[in-house]
């Protein structure tokens, strides 16, 4: 069992029956709406970089349903970015650039490859579980959505992550995912939270960061960036700074 910061995870071995049983008890009343939601996406996509569920549980004594995922060793990636300074040194760009590749992957097959397509709109780094060989895995569609253009009646999703345009009309598109993973990038890159102390999201401080000459760049990226890098050769025009630009200043998909 392994507590994260917003569920318990736990691994259970399964087949194909119990998870009919499981499939067809999450489409009952039983279930609260929005573990029946995340439960039958879950159901619908099969990726390696996505959490599998496994099955579900009842308690006895108070009747509470509870889904069932397997267990990722290695806990959330806002685990190891922002806690232990010896877990962040473990993270080096490969480790690093691998992760962001992992989620790029899970979000291009949610995004492109499911019928209707899925928008998680809550991707962020704890929702972002690490395995034994440190691959990333997407977790958490609770407020995934099947589908999209769909406008929504009030806003979802974390503070430092949330699209601009999904605050000014509330329609949920892929872009949504698309700027979060942006933000994801920056926390890699630069190795702080999503929103600072003083509540100012990390994302706002790029473009000023990435203009201007070359070796002004190379002088504020220095500044700027997870200390436990500058070791490691980064080119300022590689990698995962200008995706994740590319990511929260630019319309489209991945």
């Amino acid at each position: 069992m392994h507590n994260d910061s917003w569920k318990t995870w736990y691994m259970k071995e399964t087949n194909s029956t119990s998870r009919r049983i499981c499939f067809d008890f999450c489409r009952s009343f039983v279930v609260e709406e929005e573990e029946k939601e995340e439960a039958l996406i879950f159901f619908k996509v099969n990726h390696g970089n996505l959490v599998r569920i496994q099955g579900f549980c009842i308690d006895p004594e108070d009747g509470n349903c509870y889904l069932v995922y397997e267990f990722v060793e290695n806990g959330s990636l806002h685990s190891w970015l922002h806690g232990d300074r010896k877990m962040k040194k473990k993270l080096d760009w490969k480790t690093r650039l691998k992760i962001a590749i992992d989620v790029a992957n899970s979000l291009q097959y949610t995004h492109e490859h499911t019928r209707p397509r899925v928008v998680h709109k809550d991707i962020r780094t704890s929702n972002i579980l690490l395995n034994r060989n440190m691959r990333a895995k997407i977790a958490n569609f609770g407020l995934a959505k099947s589908g999209f253009n769909a406008i929504t009646t009030h806003i979802v999703g974390t503070q430092g992550y949330i699209a601009p345009e999904y605050l000014a009309d509330r329609i949920v598109t892929t872009k949504m995912d698309v700027f979060a993973f942006g933000v994801v990038l920056l926390e890699l890159v630069i190795g702080k939270e999503a929103v600072s102390d003083e509540g100012k999201a990390l994302w706002m401080n790029v473009s000023a960061v990435l203009e201007g000459k070359e070796s002004e760049k190379y002088q504020r990226m220095n500044h700027w960036m997870e200390a436990t890098l500058l070791d490691e050769s980064c080119s300022i025009e590689s990698h995962e700074c200008n995706d994740s630009r590319y990511c929260v200043f630019t319309e489209g998909s991945i």
